[in-house]
């Protein structure tokens, strides 16, 4: 995968959630929030559980994988973001997009703490996953 999100400063100790035997995670990849503390490979449409602290390969046999709920991470744009909008996955790989009114609450992975202008700009953003209901789009 690509565009995974790069942590800058870290501001909360990643926690061990559950996932199923043999799924693989990359360093960096959003994951989405299911019952029962678990994250599954991340969704548009799913809750945000956060970022996955370190990778997982398909054949390690942890039934945990390490995700930041916290942080300041480095991401990759799929639009123009304004500084303090909230911020969603957009279902395409990492990317993240200016939230809407229909994206308030869970389905926010943050706050932008710098503006972009296009397609593939990096950009500073503080994750706070369930949060952020600052300036939408």
């Amino acid at each position: 995968m690509a565009d995974e999100a790069t942590l800058k400063i870290e501001t909360h100790i990643p926690i061990p959630f559950n996932k199923a035997t043999g799924t693989a995670f990359e360093k960096g990849a959003f994951v989405t929030l299911a019952d029962n503390l678990t994250v599954t490979a991340a969704s548009a449409d799913g809750y945000v559980g956060g970022i996955v602290h370190r990778e997982e390969t398909a054949d390690q046999a942890n039934a945990t994988v390490s995700v930041y709920r916290g942080g300041i991470f480095q991401g990759t744009c799929s639009a123009a973001i304004t500084v303090g909008q909230t911020i969603v996955m957009t279902g395409s790989g990492n990317k993240l997009k200016a939230g809407t009114v229909a994206d308030l609450g869970s389905k926010s992975v943050g706050i932008a703490l710098e503006s972009t202008s296009t397609d593939g700009d990096t950009f500073l953003f503080e994750l706070t996953p369930g949060v952020g209901l600052n300036a939408l789009s």
